[in-house]
């Protein structure tokens, strides 16, 4: 577990679906809620980035490592007429 009000993170991070779901978990004790992110194998990249001013977070599932096009690492290339499902969900909790 990581605590975002004292460390910064501009990261991307490979998943471990073996561990269960959620991939990730955000929770704010002061303001009492929590965001639980839920993602499909599809998904097996979380990037990460708290940017300087600290009033927000950036979290996004990648299919592929950041710069992909480039470096190749988890590229899917499809064929013409064919599709991929990509599934994420978020749940957001009331902590009580």
């Amino acid at each position: 577990m990581k605590k975002l009000d004292i460390e910064n993170f501009d990261d991307c991070f490979s998943v471990n679906f073996t561990e269960g779901q959620p991939i990730c978990t955000l929770r704010n004790a002061l303001q009492k809620i929590q965001v639980e992110i839920y993602a499909d194998k599809s998904y097996p990249y979380l990037q990460v980035y708290t940017p300087p001013h600290r009033n927000s977070i950036a979290i996004e599932n990648l299919s592929a490592v950041p710069d992909a096009f480039n470096n190749g690492l988890g590229l899917i290339t499809l064929a013409p007429q064919t599709s991929k499902v990509f599934t994420a969900s978020y749940k957001i909790t009331s902590l009580n």
